[in-house]
Formats: C-alpha cells, structure tokens, sequence
C-alpha cells in the first residue's frame, strides 16, 4: 500500500498560466518537476499540468524541498485535490 501525505501549498506564478488553469479539475494528475537550470532560482520546482506548466512552487518552499528531490527523484506524480485562487492548488502526495 503506498504511503499517502498532504502537501499544502500555494502555486506561484499562476497568472501566466490561466489558460491552462482553467481547464484544471479537482483530483487531476499534477507532477512537480525541478528545474535547476532556472535563470532566476537554482532550487525551482514547477508545478505541471498535462505536461504544461501552471506555476512554480515558491521560492523558500522551493529551496526546503528541492534537495530532498535531487536525492530521490526529480519528477513526482502528485494528485490536486482543489484548484482555485487561494489556494491555486492543494496537492496529494502519494508517495514518497
């Protein structure tokens, strides 16, 4: 049985990405990807749709969490449970 936990977070960035929000729905597959090759921050992690991106996680949540992706895997599937404006997306982790 996979482990099951709760990442709660608010995505940055969202307002470039409204077209692709829009078609979001709850439970919709999300994956969180590091980018450390990111002009503006070494630890960027975005958060993607069907393959397109919808924002980034933000910066101080970013650089907690993207170590801990380099030494276990930088792509996680992840499952939205809410999309909206506050918060944009609550995300269900599924396994660690």
């Amino acid at each position: 049985m996979a482990k099951v936990s709760t990442f709660n977070t608010k995505v940055v960035g969202v307002s470039y990405y409204q077209s692709v929000i829009r078609e979001c729905y709850e439970g919709q597959p999300v994956d969180l990807v590091r980018n450390p090759t990111n002009e503006y921050d070494e630890n960027a992690i975005e958060v993607n749709v069907r393959g397109s991106r919808i924002g980034h996680l933000s910066g101080d949540e970013a650089e907690g969490l993207a170590p801990f992706m380099d030494e276990r895997g930088a792509w996680w599937p992840l499952t939205s449970t809410s999309f909206g404006a506050a918060p944009p997306a609550n995300l269900l982790q599924e396994s660690f």
